[in-house]
């Protein structure tokens, strides 16, 4: 009889952590006790697969989960960093007013023009204004608490920027180049004899043609198939090991204002070549990258000292990033 009399305590017992699963189900990760939802970071996650796929990237195939899932990882990171800074911020007394973020979305109507294209913006974004100035706040706090951890982040002096020189000199130098015009008769199909006799005689013609005074750019851009120089007059320059073999080998024979006796066959077709000029090794003077070295090394100790801010925050903090391996939970 006690057990009948406990069993509906114990059944809305089981019911309550049955309900606690389901809704931690739904959590990413917390830090500091703040919570990361599932769907907060399939929000992300979808807006970088958007934005890389217009770059090129491919989330399709053998590979595309695995690359899906190491963007959820890398966007879940991210999320944990950005509520991080977020969290000090607040304690920092950093986060901007009310005010401070309605001029932001004045600036940012007045820079797009009109109402419409306002709407369009946060529609194209995913956005509602209430969103957009959640996201700004958040923003606008992790700037003035990187503009605070920075501050006494000096700048690179000339004599850090020479030292660096004196030490990398290799990657202000350039290698020896050769700058060349080519026409290139493209083979529509490999192994057809009669399609690369046809291309060779072709390559041969103008030749003859070059051999009378013909001009080489125009001939180039009348009749090489190479969509890459066509348009220059087959202008191309490179370095050794940029070229195919027999291309790099055709030209080392030549003198600058001097053309191939004979088409030089490659895998793209049978091509016609002038060597213009050689352009010689060189290294760029110090005078000459002095301001991009110290802006580099200046942008160098900046990204050094935030991510030192930023691991400490981590080290500190609770995280339980409910995506990653046990091992690695926080």
């Amino acid at each position: 009889m006690r057990l009948k009399k406990w069993l509906p305590l114990i059944m809305l017992a089981v019911l309550a952590l049955l309900a606690a699963g389901c809704a931690n189900s739904n959590v990413a990760a917390t830090v500091n006790g703040k919570e990361i939802s599932m769907d907060q970071l399939n929000e992300r996650v979808n807006a970088n697969k958007d934005e890389l796929t217009k770059q090129g990237y491919s989330f399709s195939g053998p590979d595309g989960q695995k690359m899906t899932d190491l963007l959820r990882q890398r966007t879940l990171e991210q999320m944990i960093d950005e509520q991080l800074l977020v969290q000090e911020a607040d304690k920092e007394k950093l986060k901007p007013s009310p005010a401070e973020v309605a001029k932001q979305i004045k600036t940012l109507r007045q820079q797009l023009g009109s109402e419409a294209k306002f709407k369009q913006y946060l529609a194209a974004n995913g956005l509602s204004e209430p969103k957009l100035q959640d996201e700004l706040t958040d923003l606008m706090a992790i700037q003035a608490l990187q503009n605070k951890v920075l501050a006494d982040v000096k700048p690179a002096t000339a004599a850090q920027a020479q030292d660096y020189y004196n030490q990398h000199k290799d990657q202000f130098s350039t290698p020896e180049q050769w700058q060349v015009r080519h026409i290139l008769i493209t083979v529509p199909k490999q192994g057809d004899l009669q399609a690369e006799a046809a291309a060779k005689a072709e390559a041969l013609s103008i030749i003859q043609k070059l051999q009378h005074g013909a001009d080489f750019a125009a001939l180039a851009k009348q009749y090489s198939q190479d969509p890459g120089t066509k348009d220059s007059g087959g202008l191309y320059t490179f370095a050794k090991g940029q070229a195919v073999p027999e291309f790099e080998k055709a030209v080392q024979a030549l003198k600058p204002g001097e053309i191939t006796a004979q088409p030089v066959k490659t895998q793209y077709g049978y091509h016609v070549i002038k060597l213009e000029k050689i352009i010689p090794a060189q290294v760029k003077s110090f005078d000459q990258v002095k301001d991009q070295i110290m802006a580099n090394l200046t942008d160098q100790a900046r990204k050094t000292k935030f991510q030192e801010f930023l691991d400490g925050l981590r080290k500190n903090a609770r995280i339980v990033n409910n995506l990653a391996p046990a091992k690695t939970k926080q």
